[in-house]
Formats: C-alpha cells, structure tokens, sequence
C-alpha cells in the first residue's frame, strides 16, 4: 500500500503527513489535482469508454469476480454484505 501511495504522492494526486502523537499513523489526503481526476474517472463517459473494451462475457464474468470480492470485503470487516451495487 505505502509503494502505491508514494507514487500517487510523487504525481500530486495525494499529499501525506504523519500524525503527531502516533508516528505510525499517515494521514492521505487527496489533492485538488487527485480530486479532479478521481471526478474525470468517476464520469459515465470514462467508465463507459473502459468498459467497452469488454466483450458481454468478460463483462459478466468481471461482474461475477467483483460480487465475489465483495462478499469477501464483507466478511473479512464483519459486517453483512449489502447488494454489490453494479449488479
């Protein structure tokens, strides 16, 4: 996690500063460069224009995986699974 938030961090898309009374804490903290391209990300257009370099079946089969991952995300922090909102 730490290798992926530093190259965010080299790129201006996050800023980190350690808190002062736990030095193992790292507050993130997005950027007005990352809140821009997390907003770009975020539009129908991007993400339509991801998805259709999928065929229907690896479209449903990513589908699939993701509902599996998310039960797991679920399980793992305990709480119950809601619907996986992409379904």
């Amino acid at each position: 996690m730490s290798v992926l938030l530093d190259r965010m961090e080299r790129k201006g898309l996050i800023s980190k500063s350690r808190d002062l009374d736990n030095k193992n804490l790292v507050a993130v903290t997005l950027t007005d460069k990352g809140k821009g391209v997390y907003k770009h990300i975020l539009s129908s257009e991007t993400i339509h224009d991801m998805f259709s370099a999928l065929s229907n079946e690896q479209h449903q089969q990513l589908m699939k995986c993701l509902d599996t991952l998310w039960g797991k995300a679920h399980d793992v922090i305990g709480v119950p699974k809601p619907q996986f909102p992409y379904t």
